[in-house]
C-alpha cells in the first residue's frame, strides 16, 4: 500500500504558495457552464503542478483533475483534483478559496488534504487515522438533529435544484444565518 500522507500536504501546500502568490491580479480564462463557474490561469499553473508531482512520485497512478479530467475505472489508485475550489471567490479577491487533493485506491478513499492558502489552513485525513487541521485531531460534531445544527453554505441560487435543496435545509437547520452567495 501506498503511503502518501506527508506527500499530499506537501503538494497542497506548494500549489498553495502558487495560487497565493497570483491572489488580486487572476483574471479569468472561462466562464464553464455560467457566469460564476470560472476558471484562471492560476487553476490551470497549480493543477499543472499538482499532476506533474503526482505523475513524478506514481507514473502508474491515474489522475481525475478538474480543469483537464480523466479517469479510467479499471485503475488502482485515483488522484482527484481541485487546483483551486472557489475559483469565483479567487478571481473576486475573496480569501474564501483552497486548493484540494485526494486519492483513492479501488474506490476507497486513502487520504485529502485541503488547504487554505490565505489563512495557512491544511485540513487532512488519512483512512483509520483521523482527521486533522494543522497537525491537531479534529472530531465531527456530535449534533444528531437537524434542528440543532447550524452551518454556512453557498450556492448558485440561478440553478433550481440548488434553490430547493437550501431551502429544505434551512427549514430543519436551527435559525442562524446562512450565506447563499453567487
Amino acid at each position: 500500500m501506498v503511503n502518501v500522507d506527508k506527500f499530499i500536504q506537501d503538494l497542497a501546500r506548494k500549489a498553495g504558495k502558487l495560487v497565493k502568490a497570483e491572489f488580486g491580479r487572476a483574471q479569468i480564462i472561462k466562464a464553464k457552464r455560467d457566469p460564476t463557474d470560472v476558471f484562471t490561469q492560476a487553476d490551470l499553473a497549480s493543477e499543472r503542478l499538482i499532476i506533474s508531482a503526482i505523475k513524478k512520485k506514481f507514473p502508474s497512478h491515474v489522475i481525475v483533475a478538474e480543469e483537464n479530467g480523466t479517469y479510467h475505472k479499471e485503475a488502482e489508485y485515483v488522484w482527484y483534483i481541485d487546483p483551486i475550489d472557489g475559483t469565483f471567490n479567487f478571481s473576486r479577491g475573496n480569501p474564501n478559496f483552497c486548493v484540494m487533493i485526494g486519492v483513492a485506491r479501488r474506490g476507497i478513499a486513502l487520504a485529502g488534504a485541503i488547504y487554505l492558502p490565505m489563512l495557512d489552513w491544511m485540513y487532512f485525513a488519512s483512512a483509520g487515522k483521523g482527521a486533522y487541521l494543522n497537525g491537531r485531531r479534529i472530531y465531527g460534531s456530535s449534533t444528531k438533529m437537524w434542528k440543532d445544527s447550524y452551518g454556512c453554505a453557498t450556492a448558485n441560487m440561478r440553478r433550481p435544484e440548488k434553490i430547493g435543496f437550501m431551502k429544505k435545509l434551512l427549514i430543519k437547520a436551527r435559525d442562524y444565518p446562512f450565506w447563499l452567495g453567487a
